[in-house]
């Protein structure tokens, strides 16, 4: 996701999660999309400062990058030998183009049409041009860090701020004054005002690891936006203090446009309303996305206590309250993957617990304490029985409630590992948990070495029982599921496969898929005994009628990727949430063509 103001054309761009690139001419009030041949995904967006108009997206799938003029009405793709990393444009020339790739850095003269390699040959990740000083550009590569000042000719190593690895430093903005620049390293956020012989640690009250953006404005040197997983942060004094903190509730924010002709303003893009703009240097915020379609759906849930009522999550946090006729986006969190019980709507973000007494019309977050700092939020459980008592599962391990999410205590004895994946049955007696645990080795855009492991408990997580479940290392657990009519039948989906034991996890068998490449969620029907429902990403959505042993197609071809299923038992709907189209819904009895419910 990424914003960019075009100061040819006037024209603010949004480039959304999986829905496209967005286009406002109003300063952000509302958005249409642009036009055919762009990236579906794009994860930055530059605007050159040149009379044309020029906008560059670079795309997740790395093929190429792509370029558009004026409104964008149509997209052009310059592949270059598996596409740059990182762009970024040159202060004073708004024809010369820097990209970072495996090989090093090149320079285009001619906004990408070719491209010239230069000296560095260091993996370049990141690139951050001086916003005054044409021909002067950093790189983040995983040799360290270097300069030029001569657009690109020559190179220079700076000095490190304070890191274990090379491959951690990130050069994440670059200040209007000489010298000063902000980096991120697997130690924390640092700064420099002499191009690297000093470093600062500013130790923000934010936690670093969740920073993916930050921007000076033009017009103010030394105040700072920082994009952190808690919403925006500003500085006045260069990241020294930071007492200002808003977009709490929009989820992750993406990154930051000034306004180059109005430097006051700003637009970020959000997880939760697609964006959001500010006419104050990031002190107040008005959520935007009027015109602006992405229905990336992460989780579903369905209401125990009142059929024909769910919740789905991803952009926004919706709900509808007739069985899928109409959906409404409600206040609560997102994205989030929601919990419900009969009493309590439980919603997790990254950042945080919520929950709401009232279906969804108002929501509280819990307090957490007990919890560490930074721990991040993974995995979510409350036992139906016992809606106060939830369980929380971090990357500092398990911890446990007894009062709706307001103090926590770490489970004792719980395995070592961050925290994938935790389920729990109604009476909140047995619990079966993912964890993993990963090396600390680490090279840029490679996986680190992880191993998975599964535990059960069956004494309300008192103690804990290694279950042997052996995957090979960095195959994933995201998925597991009990049958609440045979509790000793258990499915776990990992990145690989799809395992099931029918004795409570004492031993395990591999469960062929037929044409699907691998499932993110298995699903029991309460109504029909041994019938199984599995999301299967792009092969849509299967079924089983032998208690999960073979599977085939029950909804082949849908028009997007199915990660997650909600059945409704008492009105007999199935849900399953498509990323990027939304939620798609089938009436079991009788079984018709789904159909895609409307909300965006």
């Amino acid at each position: 996701m990424g914003v960019a103001v075009s100061d040819g054309s006037r024209a603010i761009f949004l480039a959304t999660e999986g829905s496209g690139v967005f286009v406002s001419r109003d300063g952000g009030v509302s958005w249409r999309p642009t036009g055919s041949g762009g990236p579906p995904d794009a994860h930055a967006l530059l605007a050159a400062a040149d009379a044309e108009g020029t906008v560059y997206a670079l795309a997740y799938d790395s093929v190429g990058f792509f370029r558009c003029r004026g409104l964008c009405e149509s997209w052009e793709l310059l592949p270059q030998g598996g596409g740059p990393i990182a762009l970024a444009l040159d202060a004073g020339d708004p024809e010369i183009l820097y990209g970072g790739f495996s090989t090093g850095v090149r320079r285009s003269p001619d906004k990408g049409q070719s491209w010239e390699q230069t000296s560095l040959t260091a993996f370049t990740f990141g690139l951050a041009s001086d916003p005054i000083r044409p021909g002067r550009l950093y790189a983040s590569t995983d040799q360290g860090l270097f300069q030029t000042a001569d657009g690109a000719r020559t190179w220079t190593a700076l000095p490190r701020p304070p890191a274990v690895s090379h491959f951690s430093d990130w050069i994440v903005c670059a200040g209007a004054v000489d010298g000063t620049l902000y980096a991120l390293t697997d130690s924390g956020l640092f700064r420099t005002e002499d191009r690297g012989l000093h470093w600062v640690d500013l130790a923000p009250p934010f936690d670093p690891a969740n920073v993916r953006a930050m921007a000076e404005q033009p017009d103010r040197p030394g105040r700072v936006l920082a994009a952190a997983g808690s919403g925006v942060w500003r500085s006045e004094d260069s990241g020294s203090h930071w007492p200002l903190q808003a977009l709490s509730a929009e989820g992750q924010v993406w990154a930051f446009a000034f306004d180059p002709a109005s430097p006051s303003h700003v637009f970020a893009a959000t997880s939760a309303s697609a964006s959001a703009r500010s006419a104050d240097g990031g002190e107040t915020w008005t959520a935007s996305n009027e015109g602006v379609t992405n229905s990336r759906v992460v989780s579903i849930a369905v209401e125990p206590s009142s059929p024909g009522t769910a919740y789905a999550g991803g952009t926004l946090l919706w709900k509808t309250a007739d069985g899928g006729r109409r959906w409404k986006p409600t206040s609560g969190p997102a994205p989030s993957f929601i919990v419900p019980t009969s009493s309590t709507l439980y919603a997790g973000t990254g950042t945080g617990l919520f929950r709401s007494v009232d279906q969804a019309e108002s929501w509280v977050q819990a307090k957490g304490s007990g919890l560490p700092m930074f721990a991040g939020l993974s995995a979510l459980a409350v036992p139906e029985e016992s809606p106060a008592r939830v369980f929380l599962g971090t990357y500092a391990g398990l911890f446990r409630s007894e009062d709706s999410g307001e103090n926590f205590s770490p489970v004792p004895g719980f395995p070592d590992g961050d925290v994938d994946v935790i389920v729990v049955d109604a009476g909140g007696k047995t619990l079966y948990a993912a964890t993993s645990v990963c090396s600390d080795d680490y090279a840029p855009l490679a996986p680190p070495s992880c191993v998975s492991h599964l535990s059960r408990s069956g004494d309300g997580a008192t103690s804990w029982q290694a279950l042997p479940l052996s995957l090979p290392t960095n195959d994933s657990i995201f998925g597991i599921s009990v049958d609440p009519q045979r509790p000793s039948r258990v499915f776990v989906v990992h990145s690989r496969g799809l395992e099931r034991s029918v004795d409570a996890g004492q031993s395990w068998v591999s469960i062929p898929l037929g044409n699907a490449a691998m499932v993110g969620e298995v699903l029991f029907d309460s109504k029909r005994p041994d019938t199984l429902y599995a999301a299967a990403g792009q092969s849509g959505v299967l079924v089983s009628g032998d208690g999960g042993a073979t599977w085939s197609d029950f909804a082949p071809e849908p028009p997007g990727w199915i990660g997650t299923l909600a059945l409704d038992s008492s009105a007999d709907l199935l849900y399953a949430g498509s990323y990027p189209t939304g939620v798609f819904q089938w009436s079991l009895s009788p079984q018709r063509t789904p159909y895609r419910l409307p909300f965006r």
